[in-house]
């Protein structure tokens, strides 16, 4: 297995999905940032989410005045849906192969 020609099948493999991101990232911070929360928070919540859905949603209620628990709960429901896409997928790999394997 040659790990640096995998590596860049991959990279080459996902420009598409990443050149997608980019202007979701940066309304993402654009709306956070105008309105009126610092960049640094912007960063830690684009950080700490893993959905888009997520990050949009939890300042959209950060805006409205929710409390942390609100915003905590709201963007945990809506990143759950990758743990159960991942205990799905699980079943389709090969029990041999380990964690560090794949790496």
């Amino acid at each position: 297995m040659n790990w640096k020609r995998d590596f860049k099948k991959g990279l080459k493999a996902g420009i598409p999905i990443g050149l997608g991101y980019i202007p979701v990232s940066f309304t993402f911070g654009f709306l956070a940032v105008s309105g009126g929360l610092p960049v640094w928070v912007a960063v830690v919540i684009s950080l700490t989410n893993l959905t888009s859905a997520g990050q949009f949603a939890g300042t959209n209620l950060i805006f409205a005045g929710a409390g942390y628990f609100e915003v905590a709960l709201t963007t945990f429901v809506i990143n759950i849906r990758y743990m159960l896409m991942s205990l799905s997928l699980s079943q389709k790999l090969d029990k041999r192969q380990g964690l560090w394997n794949g790496w």
